[in-house]
């Protein structure tokens, strides 16, 4: 998480390589390489029968890495080495979210993609609406294709409704400070009660009391 928030502050992203353990299968020390780390493989590659246009070289042989040590007593990890010098250009900052590293949705965000699509919206709306409320599509910080991709790992997902419901509460607590809810769940785990009071509702309540007003259809 440090490696990708340092490179994404300077416009490249890190990936995990190689981890070392000790005797008891504790992991001692990681390796965190550049994202343009090694060289693409031409193995197996015939250009007399390549149909695909290739896609743009990512690998260019960037040495850059850090590798973090724990420190048993203190249960820290420090710094062991570092180099910082790469041998390419780095992207900027307007482009930075579009490495894979740093493309992430919150559950917020997902919650709201997944409750639009019940109500059949298409994707490509969803994205624009959520590029509108960022003021650009290069302000969201990920693609609609991620916006598939997260569909599809919900498809074989055992998370019910009920789960997206608490992770909404969830996201709602930490934008409102007068947020207040509770629940409780069956033995098998299911949702049994659920109670929720946001800050306009609780303060509404301090001025008009208990009074209950209903809108029919």
């Amino acid at each position: 998480m440090f490696y990708n928030w340092y490179g994404c502050s300077h416009g490249f992203a890190g990936r995990k390589s190689r981890v070392v353990r000790n005797v008891k299968g504790e992991i001692v020390q990681q390796t965190f390489l550049c994202h343009r780390e090694g060289n693409r493989s031409e193995r197996n590659r015939n250009p007399d029968v390549q149909k695909r246009e290739l896609k743009p070289i990512s690998r260019c042989g960037c040495e850059a890495k850090i590798q973090v040590h724990i420190d048993f007593d203190s249960g820290r990890w420090y710094i062991k080495f570092f180099d910082d010098v790469h041998n390419h250009s780095f992207l900027a900052d307007k482009y930075e979210w579009m490495l894979p590293a740093h493309m992430k949705m919150t559950k917020y965000e997902k919650y709201q993609m997944n409750t639009m699509r019940k109500y059949g919206i298409p994707t490509s709306w969803i994205y624009g609406y959520f590029a509108t409320q960022a003021g650009g599509f290069e302000n969201v910080g990920y693609t609609r294709r991620d916006m598939y991709n997260e569909q599809l790992k919900g498809t074989g997902s055992n998370s019910s409704n009920a789960d997206c419901a608490i992770e909404f509460l969830k996201a709602m607590c930490a934008r409102d400070d007068m947020m207040y809810w509770r629940h409780t769940v069956n033995q098998d785990g299911t949702l049994r009660h659920l109670f929720w009071c946001d800050g306009i509702s609780r303060m509404d309540y301090s001025v008009f009391g208990d009074i209950l007003a209903f809108q029919t259809k």
